[in-house]
């Protein structure tokens, strides 16, 4: 059967199938029931003032009833924006990644990558995207601002940071009082220059405290009673530099490892513990007054005696002067 419109409208039978096929549009006002529709053209198109939607076939012919959104399957689709149905919530679902791409290398092999802007992500990780050549993940916040990690849904609860390394120009306390630095228990905090693990540089502070000097804090306290006089005697202080500094660097003054008793280094034996030192030779200053209380004592007994001896030595120059008057008289 054909019917003849403005366009040249057919409808035959090919095989037990019914097919409808036009050469321009079809403008119809009722339902149209076909399992399949097929452009004659290379794009089809369909005509909306409102939306196009996908329900269940009980409402598109007009039973009455809520619409019940059906699926949309196609291999792509091209729109300016994707927002939910009934929904909260948009889920894209891959079976490797989703990536946003520019409109012409959705498909290719050396796809050029675009932007993703968002007001929040809620991922279990983010990597580099090795595909463009980069090496670096940049996380960047607004001059002043700082990017801080804190609790699911939260902006007060912070949480952890781990890495291997960490490259700043400052570490500053978040909400407590002291700072920690946590080696292991047979390690050290170790400052160096950077990218090295030999090349030691100096920390300047106000203070530098031991641990505690408190006795509460010790155990197995033993009164120090070896004699160190000798030991401070017999050691000799060297001008020296450190064979990693610099041609020109100012000498250093200190002493051997090899010269000083073994309770002044440090644990691991390749340095002198500067409060173990202090209080050695603190133990020597204290021998020093000891000697200088014994020559006291006997500089007082000296004079002591001196004052007995002047005080014969004017006596009997007393008996001698009466002496010479008798005799003088006689």
């Amino acid at each position: 059967m054909t019917l003849t419109s403005e366009g040249v409208t057919t409808i035959e039978a090919n095989g037990g199938a019914i097919f409808l096929s036009a050469s321009t549009s079809i403008n119809v006002n009722t339902s149209i029931w076909t399992p399949s529709i097929v452009t004659s053209t290379v794009n089809g198109y369909f005509g909306v003032d409102g939306e196009l939607r996908l329900v269940n076939k009980g409402y598109a012919d007009g039973s009455g009833g809520n619409p019940i959104y059906r699926y949309l399957r196609a291999q792509f689709v091209w729109a300016d924006a994707i927002a939910t149905n009934a929904g909260d919530n948009l889920y894209l679902g891959a079976n490797s990644e989703v990536r946003a791409t520019v409109r012409s290398s959705y498909n290719n092999s050396n796809p050029i990558y675009r932007n993703f802007r968002a007001a929040g992500l809620y991922a279990d990780f983010l990597d580099s995207n090795t595909s463009t050549g980069g090496t670096h993940v940049y996380v960047r916040p607004q001059a002043g601002s700082e990017v801080r990690f804190t609790s699911v849904g939260g902006t007060t609860a912070y949480q952890s940071f781990r890495g291997l390394f960490g490259y700043m120009n400052a570490v500053d306390v978040n909400t407590g009082t002291h700072m920690y630095l946590r080696p292991a228990s047979n390690g050290e905090v170790r400052v160096t220059a950077t990218n090295t693990t030999d090349n030691w540089r100096a920390i300047r502070a106000s203070e530098h405290l031991p641990p505690s000097s408190s006795r509460e804090t010790k155990a197995n306290i033993e009164v120090y009673n070896k004699e160190v006089l000798s030991t401070l005697r017999n050691a000799n202080i060297y001008t020296y530099v450190y064979k990693w500094e610099e041609p020109g660097t100012p000498s250093r003054l200190g002493v051997m490892i090899d010269e000083m008793p073994r309770i002044l280094h440090g644990q691991r034996g390749d340095s002198i513990e500067l409060y173990a030192f202090a209080s050695y030779l603190a133990k020597g200053v204290k021998e020093l007054i000891g000697v200088t209380d014994n020559h006291a004592d006997e500089i007082n007994w000296l004079n002591i005696e001196n004052q007995y001896l002047k005080d014969k030595v004017k006596n009997q120059e007393e008996r001698i002067s009466h002496l010479e008057d008798l005799l003088n008289v006689a």
